[in-house]
């Protein structure tokens, strides 16, 4: 099930570089979506990121893509267009 899990995730990465950009803002930082996504489930320390995405990952991706974007976070091309 995680290489499901992961599939579901790449895949997601790639429709939100799409229509959002590949930088996402928060926290003083820029991440990639990936990163984005697991510094809202696990928070900025690195060291505590699992290796692989988990259902709960992918639950929450999907809740980001139809607009339920923590508030933290933002995509700059989407403040230029």
């Amino acid at each position: 099930m995680p290489h499901s899990f992961v599939a579901a995730i790449i895949g997601w990465i790639e429709r939100m570089v799409e229509r959002h950009g590949s930088v996402v803002v928060g926290y003083g930082r820029q991440w990639d979506w990936g990163q984005a996504l697991a510094v809202e489930q696990y928070g900025v320390d690195f060291s505590t990121w699992p290796d692989a995405p988990t259902a709960e990952d992918v639950k929450r991706a999907f809740a980001w893509e139809n607009g339920d974007w923590p508030d933290w976070a933002s995509a700059p091309k989407e403040e230029v267009e």
